[in-house]
């Protein structure tokens, strides 16, 4: 499974070894629309599944960047 940094690689372990967790994917979808006037598109980090069949999407940012106004528009 692909990761980016050693931050997704832990949030990665770390869901491997949730047993509520059946499945991961690795940047499983885009999402492209506009905000504000402005085009954005993003590729979250992860998509799990739980035995509910309930999604999570996840995104893993440093805590530095989530002050960064570009990191707070995406979240938003």
């Amino acid at each position: 499974m692909p990761y980016e940094s050693r931050l997704e690689l832990d949030r990665l372990w770390l869901a491997d070894f949730d047993p509520g967790v059946l499945w991961i994917a690795s940047q499983p979808m885009w999402f492209v629309g506009f905000d504000e006037g402005v085009a954005r598109r993003h590729a979250p980090d992860l998509l799990l599944t739980d035995e509910r069949g309930s999604m999570t999407v996840v995104d893993v940012k440093p805590a530095r960047f989530v002050k960064r106004p570009e990191v707070q528009a995406v979240f938003r």
